[in-house]
């Protein structure tokens, strides 16, 4: 009976996280979908990696030089 009584004082907080969750989507989707294409290419790793010019990497055996 313990377990249920948790459950029950956790609901709430669940269900305020839940709608804080969907708010912040909210926030950073505004276009409903448009802006996660435009999102996508500015945040990607890689492009990012790139624009940064990293110096040549020949390759080594010893993983703390690589």
């Amino acid at each position: 009976m313990e377990g249920d009584s948790e459950s029950e004082g956790t609901n709430p907080v669940l269900a305020s996280m839940a709608q804080l969750l969907e708010q912040l989507v909210d926030q950073t989707n505004p276009g409903n979908g448009q802006s996660s294409g435009r999102m996508i290419s500015r945040e990607d790793p890689q492009e990012r990696f790139r624009r940064q010019r990293p110096q040549e990497f020949a390759g080594s055996t010893d993983p703390l030089i690589a």
